[in-house]
C-alpha cells in the first residue's frame, strides 16, 4: 500500500503507528525545521518504520545560492535571494551535521551522495547543492 502525507511531519507522524511504514521519502522537508526539532523528527521516523526499514532524505548542502546571511537559528537563515527566496527559515546542512543529525541508536547512514545544480553553468554562482541521504533503520545499538 502507498500512502502519503502533506503538512507538519512532526505533528503528523505521530498518527501512524509504529513500525508500521516500510520507507521514508523527504525532500526538503527537513531543512524547513530548526536543526534539533529535525532530530526530533528523525527520531519519530525511525520510530515509524519497520525493521530493515528505509529512508531518503534530500536537503540542501552548504553553498546552495540564497542560504547565505545572518543566522537566525543554527545554520538557518531567512533566503533573500534565489529560488529559495521568501519561503521562511531553511536551513543548510554541512557534511559534519549529517551525523550529528541523522545517526540515531535505531539506523546506520548507507550512503551519502551531493549534487550540485548549476542555475548559471558560466559563472557558476547560481548552485543548489543538496545531500542525498539514505539510512536503514536496525535494532537498537
Amino acid at each position: 500500500m502507498l500512502g502519503a502525507f502533506v503538512g507538519d511531519c512532526y505533528c503528523k507522524l505521530d498518527d501512524l503507528k509504529d513500525e508500521s511504514i516500510d520507507a521514508i521519502l523527504d525532500v526538503e522537508c527537513l531543512c524547513y525545521n530548526p536543526f534539533d526539532k529535525s532530530k526530533i523528527i528523525l527520531e519519530k521516523c525511525f520510530n515509524k518504520l519497520k525493521q530493515g526499514g528505509v529512508m531518503l532524505s534530500i536537503t540542501f548542502a552548504d553553498g546552495t545560492w540564497g542560504l547565505k546571511g545572518k543566522e537566525v537559528d543554527y545554520h538557518a537563515v531567512l533566503p533573500k535571494e534565489g529560488p529559495l527566496a521568501n519561503t521562511g527559515i531553511c536551513r543548510y546542512t554541512t557534511l559534519d551535521d549529517i551525523s550529528r543529525l541523522y545517526k540515531l541508536k535505531n539506523n546506520v547512514i548507507t550512503n551519502v551522495g551531493k549534487i550540485d545544480w548549476y542555475l548559471d553553468i558560466e559563472n557558476k554562482e547560481k548552485v543548489i547543492k543538496e545531500w542525498v541521504i539514505e539510512l536503514k533503520k536496525v535494532k537498537r545499538q
